[in-house]
């Protein structure tokens, strides 16, 4: 009986593996995602920057425009007054240029403004751009090295289901079907070793006559508690077994 449950404790060990490896295999793909939107979310940033920039310079030309025309106006003017005629003329010219001046300096004031926030832009994206090219690099490699990771995770996983079926094919059928059904109940453990009467898995007691059958190692017990297949935990021959 001792050598059924050697096996199955073989069974549960290799099971246990291949459950870490397939979390850790899930895990993979959200820490590349993960990275990934670290890098686009940069690179959106730095684009989304670069474009409020170019819509600033090409307010800050259209707007130096317009304050260069509004230069000319007064020259064109200052040039009228000087040919007038009439007082009536004369002030109205002044007039004219006046008000140009005010427009003037409310132009000036809109161009100072926006090469300011100009300035404010391209210091922002410098900053961006800095962080990216500091930063992309080892996020790359990070997530390429994760993708290897995917891979050699993968082959790992069928190295160990073709192995996990071996075992499996070597458990009698209505004992690996036992076995499966416990697996698959919450908890997902078919096996509990015993030491003192108390079963590991769910820290009950057993009843002295199930555990004195137990010790006797001649039939397969389960745990009236949990189900589970029990085991002397301290059998000599178990020492090292896996899943123990």
């Amino acid at each position: 009986m001792i050598e059924i449950i050697k096996q199955l404790l073989e069974l549960a060990g290799e099971d246990g593996v291949i459950r870490q490896l397939q979390l850790d295999y899930k895990a993979i793909p959200a820490r590349i995602q993960q990275l990934e939107k670290r890098v686009n979310g940069a690179e959106e940033g730095l684009e989304d920057c670069t474009n409020r920039l170019l819509v600033v310079e090409e307010r800050k030309n259209q707007a130096e425009r317009e304050l260069e025309e509004i230069r000319s106006n007064i020259a064109k003017s200052n040039s009228k007054r000087s040919r007038v005629k009439t007082n009536r003329e004369y002030w109205a010219t002044m007039k004219e240029v006046e008000d140009l001046k005010v427009l003037m300096k409310t132009k000036e004031e809109e161009v100072l403004s926006i090469l300011e926030e100009s300035e404010s832009l391209g210091k922002e994206k410098a900053g961006l751009l800095e962080k990216l090219e500091a930063a992309k690099p080892g996020l790359e490699t990070e997530i390429r090295d994760l993708k290897a990771r995917l891979e050699v995770a993968q082959a790992e996983i069928d190295r160990r289901l073709e192995a996990r079926g071996k075992l499996a094919c070597a458990v009698e059928k209505n004992l690996l079907e036992r076995y499966e059904a416990l697996t698959s109940a919450p908890g997902g453990q078919a096996l509990a070793g015993v030491r003192d009467g108390i079963c590991m898995a769910c820290n009950m007691s057993i009843p002295p006559q199930v555990y004195n059958q137990l010790l006797r190692n001649d039939q397969l017990l389960s745990c009236p508690n949990c189900q589970r297949i029990i085991y002397w935990l301290d059998h000599e021959d178990l020492e090292g077994s896996a899943g123990q």
